[in-house]
């Protein structure tokens, strides 16, 4: 088992003079509900008896699941935020944050679907159905199949089901300044890695990052549609104020 492993190594490194560290060490902790996969930093020392020879050794287990837990989720937005910078649109952003998505260890599948102009559900991309290829259709049958995309959109957070592949989760993309979102989020999660609290603050996360980058280039648009507009009304009150100007002038020298 890795735990025997683990062991094995620690102790095949204790000497007399330090303790030998080992760090981010993933082992399978048992408990009510099942397995769960938990980190550890791990330190042998060994121990003497009366005569100065090694008798044994002492191998301390300190949990380091938290931390590590938090800095692999920072490190994946920032991968995600990097990765989805000049997205065009939201298909773009869709199918560039599977690729950094597909490579989480936390995540078994993962798929993006977006609502095109004719209200369908499409498929921006998808990662790990291999084996159930019927839970990312190209095009989503309906709100409620294969996921429950009308349950998600309606509560505004992560919805869990149980699928062939394990525990997923759905939640919507928002879209800035409306209720109806750019598409969802889909995520099946290992089993021994159940979503918590804090996993699903990291869906909403990812899902505002996606709808952030698919706004952004409607916000561009929209400012350069009012550029030009703006070019086009001052062209526009430049002519009819000339000749005005030219009569303000005159009268200004007769006077």
């Amino acid at each position: 088992t890795t735990c025997a492993r683990m062991l094995r190594a620690a102790l095949e490194h204790v000497n007399a003079d330090d303790a030998t560290p080992m760090s981010d060490v993933t082992l399978a902790v048992a408990h009510a509900d099942g397995l769960d996969d938990a980190t550890f930093d791990v330190a042998a020392g060994a121990l003497f008896d009366d005569g100065g020879v090694i008798a044994g050794a002492l191998v301390s287990l300190l949990d380091a699941t938290e931390r590590v837990t938090q800095e692999r989720r920072r490190v994946l937005l920032h991968a995600l935020t990097e990765k989805m910078a000049g997205a065009r649109g939201a298909f773009e952003a869709g199918a560039r944050a599977i690729d950094v998505l597909r490579e989480d260890t936390d995540v078994k599948a993962c798929a993006i679907y977006v609502i095109d102009e004719r209200g369908s559900l499409v498929r921006a991309g998808a990662s790990g159905f291999d084996k159930q290829p019927s839970l990312a259709p190209d095009v989503a049958a309906s709100l409620s199949a294969p996921w429950p995309f009308q349950s998600a959109s309606q509560r505004r957070d992560a919805v869990r089901v149980e699928s062939a592949l394990g525990p997923a989760f759905v939640i919507a993309i928002p879209r800035a300044g409306v209720a109806d979102p750019h598409g969802f989020l889909v995520v099946v999660r290992d089993a021994r890695r159940p979503g918590d609290e804090g996993y699903v603050l990291l869906l909403r996360l990812i899902a505002a990052d996606i709808g952030a980058a698919a706004d952004a280039l409607a916000l561009k648009d929209d400012r350069d549609r009012m550029q030009e507009f703006l070019a086009m009304l001052a062209h526009e009150l430049r002519n009819p104020l000339a000749p005005i100007r030219t009569a303000l002038e005159l009268l200004d020298r007769r006077a």
